[in-house]
């Protein structure tokens, strides 16, 4: 923004209304500025509307005159468009309603012009004149766009893998304007030409070919064409997908196992790779013609039988397409007969040229090596031998098993298939590695530069030579990659004789166009285990801040416009030139420390008056030189002028006697000085009226002898005014003096206090008080006297707090104020009470208390607090106050409440306090009282041997509640132990006891949690008994079949039998008992769960028990040897044989004599020979029953006593 020097002077008032006559003078201390800003470059699509905006910077002391558009043309130059804050709006009829104001004021002048042609390209000037300064203008280039049309399309010839390079796509934006910027996007290793064509209205079409080299491994691959344009939203993109036409690429399916022979079910698949696809798959032999078994199906070779050792061979597969014809050969070794591979080999190698690689190939198998050699094969039928050794060597290795060779990899031609032999006196072993050569590239990188019509092009060349496979190269620019404009990528590439590929890449930009410092090439390779970078600095251009300066300097008294062009932070340095030319004074500089160009030159000041100055700046940055415009002012005096109306001649002009006066003079000018020379009635002033700086002033008050003509002149150089005013005094008036009013508010004992005073006043004022509520206040008022004047002061209390914001009104009435004078004063809004219930609950007596206590924070007085229950009824409380700090206060008021009598009910604080409408209200619920949970366990006790009833309580159980209800005339042993928990939720209440004190009875547990309400849980304590104990082994009773006789059991066992068992039972309901027995002379028996084991034949007592219930039994043990078993046995049998044989004799003897018998005679013999039968044995020694336990009858034995008893 360029400073114009102007003067202005200060309008300095004393405030005494018409007595105050004042004088403007404009521009007398410095120079005003303004400035206009517009868009440099507008671009508009053809067709589109578009709009130039002018936004206008005006100084606070500066008017807008008018503003316009204007236009250069060859003819001339044209307004097409005005606007005058009066006049209102203009417009050329050449332009019709295609140009409009968007929104005129004195800031904005922005124009749209609708339909835009190509007859529109061209500058467009905004022109703004301003009083006092002049005009300032800034100009916008307006460039029209046309949108290209692209589309692709493809090469004239196919792609064919192995030929030179070729055209691949082009794509083509034709008609753009500007031109467009059209790029090929691709991972490939092409390059890009660019051909140009100029059409007509300015518009260019690019068309871009993609040259390339094809390959297969392209083939499906996405080209992508990218157009940028400035009349396009986003970048616009084609995908061209590539067809690249090639000879099959052969592989053979199952071609690196191992065979043996015998192996069955080999076979071999070629598969191709072809565009177009393959027409035909040929399977043949090398050395011979196919073996017999060998059945081939289009593209699968199959054995049909076993493997045989002749099978062994080299074996390939031809697959033709229209391109041509290509094959892969198979290295079918049969080896010995079995399941696993005789030779151990490298798998295949990966070799870097220039160094070494390590074959190794060991024999695995059992027979004796005669010979073994590496070979390679040169042909289809010469092999090249390379390392090995025979028995008639000279030269024997190490070991025969191991063949390791060390081959020098120096060309590519180290690349191939090696295969490793082993023989022995029956069998022949071979497999093969195929060696692949790669050459690891050199890197180098370089920068220059080209000038190309005044344009600086920079060329960063990478290269990439000896690379093999090829080298893949790409590009970094500060961090990211380059796209499209204004980046171009070329990329070379050649493979010499050695097979290796030598590969540069170019990348070219404008240097103006490029900011970032330094580029990067990545170099990818698979010898590379990370991608190899090298960096290179280059040069970069920095855009110049550019701008414009005047100012006025005085030197050997006159005056000079010393105006400047500036140019700072550019790199390289900028071109600046002045117009119109001037080369008087003409200075040019640039600062060594810093990057600041200035072009300078001196004018003086009367001769240049109200010219324009243009400097231009030239920088590779700019797209078109950049202009910055200043006028210079043209000097001027105006006219006195007031802020109501124009001063006239000799203007009458009244003050106040006895006032101190001040007249400010102020001009309208931009001079850069002037003189002001006041006279009175042609006479010099009077003594105490004098003109300090802009100011007329009376010094000790106008008097009547300041009545007169005045007549100020001011003057320039040849430029003068005059101004000329004629002074008459007033007499000074009685009149009524106005009362000072002030108001204050403090607080007082717990009020509000509001003074209003009118202090001074004639007369004295009225003075009262509105108060913009209904609250209790109270007035007082005085007033006091002195010198004539009176002091009213007014007083209000009002209570501090209030539920309302409170607005007091301060009323003066006085005969100088035309209306009544008011002074407001807000009452801040009293802060509500801060109300906190809260809740706690304790036991007392064996009854439960909830505690409930509400607090109040309140502000000047403490709040009244009182309690409701839920009928509304008042509850007695006790109610306690403290002092916080000055004017805050604490209430609390607590009440204990029975849990009982209020369970499930709400209670209520109610709180009143100044600063609430009504009572507010705080409500908390007392929790339903639930009784508690009980539950009864009775268990047994190992020590102490008693029974113990566990009674546990959940829930609110306080201690003294719970409690055991004993059967009547029982008395515990010991009192009932009650264990709680810290939290009060969990009780547990034990009671032990002997069994035999409530065997058979129920124990109850009781929580008496009210005097009316209780809660109990009974448990039954079981009866046991046991009637007997019981020989589950088979025995006989041998006494006490009456209750008055000892029972004695009766039991044999055998003899010389060790630890023999006599299991015991109990007849009874008892869950587990204890059995102890003995022998009669006192001794212990060890007894082993229920079996007593036997010691010695004899009488044994046992007593079984469970607490207090006891039974016993005695048990008698006869030992038998079972020699005499056996003979007691024979005599019974030989006994009953003769009984029977007697029997028999007797009932012949009968039947024979049956006539000599009767019917009577035959039954009395027959019961007394039946008689002869029975035993005369006790009924102690019977045969048990049969209810014995048959698993324990091999530990019983039994004596049969036949005691013959005859009357012959």
């Amino acid at each position: 923004m360029e400073e114009k020097p102007a003067q202005r002077a200060r309008l300095l008032s004393n405030g005494l209304g018409v007595s105050t006559f004042v004088l403007i003078l404009c521009g007398l201390t410095g120079v005003s500025s303004n400035q206009v800003v517009v868009q440099r470059n507008v671009n508009a699509v053809l067709g589109k509307n578009i709009t130039l905006s002018c936004i206008i910077e005006v100084g606070s002391n500066l008017s807008l005159t008018q503003s316009s558009w204007e236009r250069n043309l060859p003819s001339g130059t044209i307004t097409l468009a005005v606007f005058n804050p009066v006049f209102g709006t203009s417009y050329s009829p050449d332009y019709g309603k295609r140009i409009s104001f968007v929104s005129p004021s004195q800031r904005d002048a922005t124009i749209t012009l609708e339909g835009v042609g190509f007859a529109d390209v061209g500058s467009y000037t905004c022109k703004v004149a301003t009083f006092p300064l002049g005009n300032t203008q800034a100009s916008t280039f307006v460039n029209v766009l046309v949108e290209p049309k692209v589309y692709v399309s493809a090469g004239s010839t196919p792609l064919l893998e192995g030929r030179n390079e070729s055209l691949v796509a082009i794509c083509i934006a034709e008609r753009g304007r500007p031109e467009a910027e059209v790029s090929w996007e691709s991972d490939l290793s092409g390059q890009s030409v660019t051909q140009t064509h100029d059409d007509a209205n300015g518009t260019t079409s690019v068309q871009v070919s993609y040259m390339w080299r094809p390959q297969s491994y392209a083939q499906g691959k996405t080209l992508t064409c990218v157009v940028r344009h400035p009349a396009l939203q986003t970048e616009f993109k084609i995908p061209y997908t590539l067809n690249v036409q090639f000879a099959p690429i052969v592989s053979v399916e199952g071609k690196d196992r191992s065979w043996y022979v015998g192996q069955k079910n080999v076979k071999f698949t070629c598969d191709a790779k072809a565009n177009p696809p393959a027409q035909r798959f040929t399977w043949i032999r090398l050395d011979g013609p196919m073996p017999d078994g060998v059945e081939i199906s289009n593209n699968i070779l199959a054995f049909t039988r076993p493997l045989k050792r002749n099978d062994s061979a080299i074996y390939r597969c031809e697959v033709m397409n229209k391109i041509g014809l290509r094959g892969e050969d198979v290295n079918f070794w049969v080896q010995g007969s079995g399941e696993e591979p005789s030779l151990e080999i490298s798998e295949n190698v990966t070799a870097v040229l220039g160094e070494d690689v390590y074959l190794s190939c060991r024999y695995l198998g059992e027979s004796q090596i005669q010979s073994a050699e590496w070979k390679r094969q040169t042909s289809k039928s010469v092999f090249e031998r390379l390392a090995g050794f025979s028995n008639d060597s000279s030269s024997y290795p190490e070991s025969v098993t191991n063949l390791t060779v060390q081959v020098k990899v120096s060309s590519v031609e180290a690349e191939g298939e090696y295969i490793c032999e082993f023989k022995s006196e029956d069998e022949f072993f071979s497999r093969s590695v195929f060696v692949s050569v790669l050459g690891r590239p050199d890197v180098q990188i370089l920068v220059r530069e080209d000038v190309i019509n005044n344009t600086s092009y920079q060329s960063v060349t990478c290269f990439a030579d000896g690379g093999r496979p090829q080298p893949q190269i790409s590009w970094v620019v500060g961090s990211l990659p380059p796209s499209g404009y204004p980046f171009t990528v070329s990329v070379r590439e050649s493979l010499p004789s050695n097979g290796l590929f030598n590969l540069s890449s170019v990348l070219r930009f404008p240097t103006h166009l490029q900011d970032e410092d330094n580029v990067t090439c990545v170099i990818q390779h698979p010898t590379l285990p990370h991608p190899k970078l090298a960096t290179v600095r280059v040069k970069t251009y920095t855009r110049p801040n550019v701008t414009i300066k005047a100012e006025m300097v005085q030197q050997r008294g006159n005056y000079f416009w010393v105006v400047s062009c500036i140019s700072s932070g550019g790199r390289p340095d900028t071109d600046i030139s002045l117009a119109p030319n001037a080369t008087v004074g003409l200075q040019a500089e640039k600062d060594s420390h810093s990057d600041v160009q200035r072009l300078s030159v001196h004018l003086p000041a009367a001769e240049y008056d109200g010219r324009s100055l243009t400097c231009m700046f030239s920088h590779p940055k700019f797209s078109h030189p950049e202009e910055r415009i200043t006028t210079l002012p043209t000097f001027y005096l105006h006219k006195v002028e007031t802020d109501s109306s124009n001063f006239q001649d000799a203007e009458y002009l009244e003050l106040q006697e006895g006032e101190t006066d001040v007249i400010s003079l102020h001009i309208t000018s931009n001079v850069p000085r002037y003189s002001v020379i006041c006279t009175k009635n042609n006479g010099p002033l009077p003594e105490d009226v004098e003109l300090i700086g802009q100011n007329l002033t009376f010094l000790a008050g106008v008097k009547p002898l300041h009545a007169g003509l005045y007549e100020c002149h001011i003057s320039y150089l040849h430029l003068n005014a005059v101004l000329r005013f004629n002074v008459t005094v007033k007499p000074r008036p009685l009149q009524a003096v106005p009362p000072t009013i002030s108001v204050g508010l403090r607080s007082e004992d717990g009020r509000w206090v509001m003074e209003c005073v009118a202090a001074e006043a004639v007369p004295a004022a009225n003075v009262s008080w509105l108060v913009s509520q209904s609250v209790s206040e109270e007035f007082w008022f005085n007033s006091s006297s002195y010198n004539g004047s009176h002091t009213v002061r007014g007083v209000l209390l009002v209570p501090f707090c209030s539920p309302w914001e409170l607005t007091a009104k301060c009323v003066i009435h006085h005969p100088a104020f035309e209306l009544p004078e008011n002074r407001s004063i807000r009452l801040p809004l009293c802060a509500r009470p801060n109300i906190t219930i809260n809740t706690s609950t304790e036991w007392k007596d064996g009854r439960k208390y909830t505690k409930v206590c509400c607090s109040v924070i309140s502000i000047a007085s403490a709040a009244d607090i009182r309690w409701l229950a839920e009928d509304n009824n008042n509850i007695s409380n006790v109610m306690q106050t403290e002092l916080l700090s000055e004017g805050v206060i604490l209430a609390w008021s607590f009440v204990d409440l029975p849990s009982s009598l209020f369970s499930g009910q709400n209670i209520t604080c109610a709180v009143k306090h100044p600063s609430l409408e009504t009572p507010a209200e705080r409500t908390i619920h007392i929790p339903e009282h639930k009784p508690p949970l009980l539950s009864v366990t009775v268990m047994r006790q190992r020590d102490p041997p008693l029974w113990q009833a566990v009674c546990d309580c959940e829930g609110e159980c306080f201690r003294t509640n719970l409690h055991w209800v004993l059967p009547k005339r029982a008395r515990p042993e010991t009192p009932p132990l009650a264990e709680f928990e810290d939290n009060g939720i969990k009780a547990t209440l034990t009671y032990p006891f002997p069994l035999a004190l409530h065997e058979g009875q129920n124990l109850t547990c009781m929580y008496q949690f009210d005097h009316r309400i209780s809660e109990n849980r009974t448990v039954q304590i079981p009866k046991y008994y046991i009637t007997s104990v019981k020989i589950l082994n088979h025995s006989s009773l041998l006494s006490g079949r009456h209750s008055d006789q000892r029972v004695v059991f009766g039991l044999r066992v055998q003899k010389n039998h060790l630890n023999q068992r006599i299991l015991l039972g109990v007849e009874g309901n008892v869950p587990e008992y204890s059995l102890r027995c003995q022998r009669s002379d006192g001794s212990t028996v060890e007894v082993d769960e229920s079996a007593m084991i036997l010691q010695d034949e004899g009488l044994y007592s046992c007593r079984a028990s469970f607490y207090h219930h006891t039974a016993s039994m005695t048990i008698q043990v006869e030992v038998t040897d079972e020699d005499e078993q056996f003979m007691q046995i024979m005599v019974i049998c030989i006994s009953s044989v003769t009984a029977v044989l007697l029997i028999l004799g007797v009932v012949l003897l009968v039947f024979c004599k049956k006539d000599k018998t009767t019917k009577y005679k035959e039954q009395e013999s027959v019961a007394a020979l039946t008689s002869l039968m029975q035993e005369p044995g006790s009924p102690e020694v019977k045969k048990p029953g049969a209810a014995e336990d048959k698993g324990i009858a091999q530990l019983d034995n039994y004596s049969i006593v036949l005691d013959v008893k005859s009357a012959l």
